[in-house]
């Protein structure tokens, strides 16, 4: 054991015994070995800040847990026990490790977006790479409900719309989203995109309770109540007000505990919600641009309609945004009409063929072949000055029902070329297989219940039809003995069908071009069909419909005039209806409004002959 030499004794062996006791602690060059000195040498604070050399000290000399809360300085031990606070920017990306947050800790409104979206890379492996553009919402679409958004236009044409959706299997409403009267305010509030904010008040734990609005000063200026479901503070409820009325009123749902409101606190409407992925119409702000109200202008019509579409979808959802007319009788020059016109053509810019031009279709010709009016000198002078005309119209602000059946004709047969309707999707032209010809050289007289010359198909009357008002033959054509109606149809194995048929005779002006070449007949008054002029008095092509014996056209020109020798055909292809004149494609519409499987031929006056029939089925290949 090493000690040091003994005073007296050690004769002789001091040094060696010296030397071995110090060799315990001590290196050959005389400093002290490593971890020589420990805790045990040192005396109770007898190590200083300033008996340390700088640097000297660091974790690698320490021992693992020897320094404790207790042994550092009131100062230090205060920083340790502070709360954290992060200087705002001071964690950037490259502080993040990979992968490190996951989506659950993402705000939930992201995690909303995140799962909305499907990235190109994913899409690509799916499907049908998409060629241009980063991400693909995914919120499903809803092929069961519709929603118009808007005030008087919108809302007279509900019932219309009402029917014409029905024939698709949709419901359609507008209820609580348009309203007569209503500002551009009402359709953001009924939307949620600019929500009504109300003043402090008290939910009662049951009942109802009068509520102020703050950021809708004009209130109900309309003629109808305002019925809004939401929810207020988070309490469900239902938001009401009488017709031009400033009174507004909150009741709960159900019963529960009273709620404290702070002022500008918001009513979420519920309804928007529930229509999110269904075809959206929007016809927003008329009656915000023909009123004058500080800071409404057209630019916040333009943005507030904008970000209502964007709820629902936006440039890539099922929203189709409805142009403004200028009313009857509009001065020609007006800050009024500067403001509709700003409107529509910032909104046809942005929206494209998702735009329906309502002041176009209004103020044109087309309007009249659809409604089956004869314009007036002073419809067409309302016309030229670019107002609605008297004829289409209840009073100078709204359309009657001949123009609202129009209208609605046209928003359909858009909403069916977008394909946003069951049974409108897009298809390729199939193979047209030929089932039956007639080439009408029988014995004069009726044709019903005579065989076709090829294809051995037997000729009938429409369901319905009259006796006697039978198509005739008349020396090896099909013709027409007076000026009533003549038909006849043939049967084929499905609704998708070509009929062909040479214009053998026509008359000298449209009245006496009447011939319809038909297809689809469900009955006597219910079928498609292609005529060799646009109407009983205008020359060219056009493609119709009669649905119940109400006549309207799809499609017509007055560009195209068929003459005799000409071969005038009809096709029904899926939801694609179109003419052909000498097998050349002239019109095409989209509609789905009849299925059947008769096609056939109705001479309507003596001056009209056709010949050559030629019926042709369609095996139609979906994209």
């Amino acid at each position: 054991m090493a000690r040091l030499p003994q005073p007296g004794g050690d004769n002789g062996n001091w040094g060696d015994i010296l030397n071995d006791y110090l060799s315990q602690s001590h290196k050959a060059d005389g400093t002290i070995k490593d971890n020589a000195v420990t805790a045990n040498t040192l005396a109770p604070n007898s190590v200083t800040n300033a008996a340390l050399a700088n640097d000297s000290v660091n974790a690698a000399t320490i021992a693992d847990g020897s320094i404790t809360e207790p042994l550092l300085s009131s100062l230090v031990q205060t920083k340790l026990n502070a709360p954290a606070n992060i200087d705002d920017g001071s964690i950037t990306n490259a502080k993040i490790a990979i992968n490190s947050i996951s989506k659950n800790q993402l705000e939930t409104s992201l995690q909303n977006e995140l799962d909305a979206k499907l990235s190109r890379s994913a899409a690509d492996a799916l499907y049908m790479p998409l060629g241009t553009g980063d991400d693909v919402g995914i919120s499903g679409e809803d092929y069961t409900k519709s929603l118009g958004i808007g005030s008087s236009t919108m809302s007279g044409m509900l019932s219309r719309l009402v029917t014409a959706f029905s024939t698709y299997g949709i419901s359609h409403a507008s209820s609580a989203t348009a309203n007569g009267s209503w500002q551009i305010s009402h359709m953001a509030a009924a939307t949620g995109v600019r929500p009504l904010t109300v003043d402090t008040v008290s939910i009662p734990a049951s009942g109802a309770i009068a509520v102020v609005p703050l950021n809708m000063g004009e209130a109900n200026n309309t003629s109808s109540s305002i019925t809004w479901p939401g929810a207020l503070a988070g309490i469900p409820g239902t938001l009401t007000s009488p017709a031009s009325s400033a009174i507004w009123t909150f009741t709960r749902t159900s019963s529960g505990s009273t709620v404290e409101v702070p002022k500008g606190t918001p009513f979420i409407p519920s309804t928007p919600t529930s229509y999110e992925g269904s075809v959206i119409l929007l016809n927003t702000g008329k009656n915000t641009l023909t009123t004058t109200r500080t800071g409404w202008d057209a630019q916040r019509v333009i943005d507030l309609t904008d970000q209502i579409a964007a709820k629902f979808g936006g440039a890539s959802g099922r929203v189709l945004v409805i142009g403004q007319f200028n009313n009857t009788n509009h001065p020609a020059s007006s800050t009024t009409r500067d403001r509709i016109t700003l409107v529509n053509n910032s909104q046809k810019a942005t929206y494209g063929d998702r735009y329906f031009d309502l002041h176009a279709y209004l103020t044109g010709t087309q309007v009249w072949t659809d409604t089956g009016i004869t314009p007036t000198t002073e419809d067409t002078d309302q016309q030229a000055l670019g107002n609605k005309p008297p004829s289409l119209s209840t009073d100078n602000g709204h359309m009657n029902g001949s123009a609202y059946l129009a209208v609605v004709n046209k928003i359909m047969a858009r909403l069916l070329e977008l394909a946003w309707l069951p049974g409108a999707i897009p298809t390729t032209p199939g193979d047209r297989t030929i089932i039956a010809t007639e080439n009408f050289n029988k014995s004069d007289g009726s044709i019903i219940g005579q065989t076709t010359t090829t294809g051995v198909l037997t000729w009938a009357a429409p369901l319905n039809s009259p006796a006697g008002n039978f198509l005739n033959i008349i020396s090896g054509r099909a013709a027409n003995t007076n000026s009533t109606a003549r038909r006849a149809v043939l049967p084929t194995s499905g609704p998708n069908h070509r009929v062909t048929v040479t214009l053998a005779a026509l008359g000298s002006d449209p009245a006496t071009k009447a011939l319809r070449v038909t297809a689809r007949v469900a009955d006597l008054n219910t079928y498609y069909f292609v005529s060799p002029r646009r109407n009983s008095t205008q020359e060219g092509i056009s493609i119709w419909k009669n649905v119940g014996n109400v006549v309207s056209s799809l499609k017509s020109s007055g560009d195209i005039i068929p003459v005799v020798g000409d071969k005038l055909s009809i096709e029904a292809d899926g939801p694609n209806i179109k003419a052909y004149l000498n097998d050349t494609v002239v019109l095409e519409a989209a509609d789905t409004s009849i299925t059947s499987n008769f096609a056939g031929l109705e001479v309507l006056s003596t001056g009209v002959q056709a010949d050559d029939l030629v019926l042709e089925l369609i095996s139609t290949v979906s994209e």
